[in-house]
């Protein structure tokens, strides 16, 4: 299965909710995905396509830090694939593709909240993510630094107003 990476179009964000709602089975990330671009708080937002049609899609807000003024940091999430093209490389094609393109661009620093098993692989760890305090913290929050200022990085997080208006 051949899938092309590139960033969100306006043409996408339908497909973009069928994808969300289909993946986690209610439309509460789909919700959160349009609620974070309304805001204007996306960082990120880039589409997997299989003959021309979305079958992924990821997305990345911004965070404020406040300890660390200036600390350009990202939240990724949430991150979806069709349910039938799961296990075929698409979420880890979307993930290294977006963290490449935020350390291209400058991102300090990437949280994530989700599976370890999976996010390890990408450099992401539990245990960086322990120096920091978000409405999320446990063992599936994690922490990747993309440069010195998002490794020295430390104290609370506030994810997108949009995080806490999805329940």
């Amino acid at each position: 299965m051949k899938v092309v990476i590139r960033r969100e179009q306006k043409k996408d964000i339908e497909a973009i909710r069928q994808v969300h709602e289909a993946a986690f089975g209610t439309p509460a990330e789909a919700e959160l995905v349009d609620l974070i671009e309304a805001d204007g708080h996306a960082v990120l937002s880039l589409v997997a396509l299989s003959e021309d049609a979305v079958v992924a899609h990821i997305l990345f807000s911004r965070l404020n830090t406040l300890e660390s003024r200036g600390l350009r940091a990202s939240a990724l999430g949430p991150l979806a694939v069709m349910p039938g093209l799961h296990r075929r490389g698409i979420a880890s094609a979307l993930v290294h593709e977006g963290l490449a393109r935020l350390q291209a661009d400058g991102e300090d620093l990437i949280l994530v909240l989700g599976d370890p098993d999976f996010y390890e692989r990408f450099g992401f760890s539990a245990k960086a993510a322990q120096v920091f305090q978000t409405p999320y913290d446990g063992p599936n929050l994690q922490a990747l630094a993309l440069t010195d200022a998002g490794r020295l990085a430390q104290g609370v997080v506030r994810y997108a107003p949009a995080f806490s208006k999805i329940t």
